[in-house]
């Protein structure tokens, strides 16, 4: 094939697009199962954290002590300077404050080493609890959907799931159809606080 001919294919071809391939939510005798194989306290807080915050893994091993005030976890800032905050279950509040640590300002990050890298450790450390609890298709992004979908389940508006998980509508439910969503409107604080306590109850 001559070069010109090469060049000029190449220059018409576009990248691949890729994809991310969407995850499914865990039943709840797959979540007691893995729950039960996390015989280590530190892992067993850290995956109940993940699945009632929604925190994505790096989140949650970067998640700072002050950002547990009273029973709820402090999930992001606004850019208009609003704090989001999602209630968590007492039993898993406790669970957080009694956790050992090794730096007294985050739950479950030393500080002393990136933050992506120590998220690679609480990987692989999860990865074990799922084959010890023979969970196929294991992976900590599920803990995340197990969160999202369970608020669905319970009546929560995909507008309030989406807030909750910081991301767009179509992106926080991947199985929503997109044609015909609206794009997420920022609510007040004030009804967004509501929205919350009227919904949410005991996660």
């Amino acid at each position: 094939m001559p070069a010109r001919f090469n060049r000029s294919v190449q220059m018409e071809l576009d990248a691949p697009k890729l994809r991310p391939v969407p995850t499914l939510p865990f039943p709840e005798d797959e979540y007691a199962a893995i729950l039960k194989a996390a015989t280590d306290v530190r892992t067993n807080t850290f995956i109940q954290t993940m699945r009632h915050s929604g925190l994505r893994i790096s989140d949650a091993t970067a998640l700072a002590v002050s950002a547990l005030p009273h029973n709820k976890i402090r999930l992001y800032q606004t850019k208009t300077g609003e704090h989001v905050y999602v209630p968590i279950p007492d039993t898993v509040a406790e669970a957080l404050r009694a956790v050992p640590r090794k730096n007294p300002q985050y739950f479950f990050w030393s500080g002393h080493s990136k933050v992506q890298a120590a998220a690679s450790v609480w990987r692989k450390r999860i990865a074990k609890v799922f084959e010890d609890a023979k969970i196929k298709d294991g992976h900590p992004h599920r803990f995340r959907d197990t969160f999202g979908v369970g608020l669905l389940e319970k009546g929560v508006s995909l507008e309030t799931v989406s807030n909750l998980l910081g991301q767009p509508v179509h992106q926080s439910h991947p199985q929503a159809p997109r044609r015909g969503l609206r794009p997420v409107r920022k609510p007040s604080k004030r009804g967004f606080s509501r929205t919350l306590r009227l919904t949410l109850g005991p996660i």
